[in-house]
C-alpha cells in the first residue's frame, strides 16, 4: 500500500486487506498490479517521494 494524501493505492486482489482499510476510514484505490509482480515490483517500488521543504 501507498498512501497519498487522502487516499491509499492499494493492489487489486486482496478485498478482505482493503475492506478492513476502508473500514478504518481510509479511501482506497485498487489497482491491477500483475505485470509489474511478474518482475517482482510493487506498489512501493513504483514510486516517488516527495517532500515539502
Amino acid at each position: 500500500c501507498v498512501r497519498v494524501n487522502d487516499r491509499v493505492l492499494v493492489t487489486a486482489g486482496y478485498p478482505s486487506w482493503e475492506r478492513k482499510l476502508r473500514d478504518l476510514g481510509y479511501q482506497t484505490i485498487a489497482l491491477d498490479m500483475s505485470e509489474f509482480r511478474k518482475m517482482d515490483g510493487g506498489l512501493s517500488c513504483l514510486s516517488l517521494r516527495f517532500t515539502e521543504k
